[in-house]
């Protein structure tokens, strides 16, 4: 019986390593993305301040 216990432990831990992994890439690439479209973004709020 704890044989099987152990080995859904260790199921549910891998699948939750698995997904903080997959956060991790995520959130990895976010940042990246994020930084490149706030350079860019930058003077777009000046001009949208200017039209208001």
């Amino acid at each position: 019986m704890g044989n099987s216990e152990l080995t859904e432990q260790q199921r549910l831990w891998g699948q939750l390593y698995h997904w903080l992994h997959q956060r991790a890439e995520w959130l990895r690439q976010q940042q990246r993305t994020t930084r490149q479209s706030g350079e860019a973004t930058e003077p777009n709020k000046e001009t949208a301040h200017e039209q208001r």
